[in-house]
């Protein structure tokens, strides 16, 4: 349910990381919180950290 949740986060979100002409980046994101959270609480560190990755790219 948590998998299927982080993974629906960044398919909705990936564009953020993917940019014409940057190179290939690998990552993978660890789920560590004791709790389920919502899939919105989800998608908002999703978000964040998408947003940091693209600025340290470029």
């Amino acid at each position: 349910m948590v998998r299927r949740r982080v993974r629906e986060a960044y398919r909705l979100n990936k564009h953020l990381l993917t940019q014409p002409g940057t190179p290939v980046a690998y990552i993978a994101f660890l789920y560590t919180a004791k709790q389920i959270i919502s899939f919105e609480e989800i998608e908002k560190g999703m978000k964040l950290a998408l947003v940091k990755c693209a600025v340290k790219r470029s």
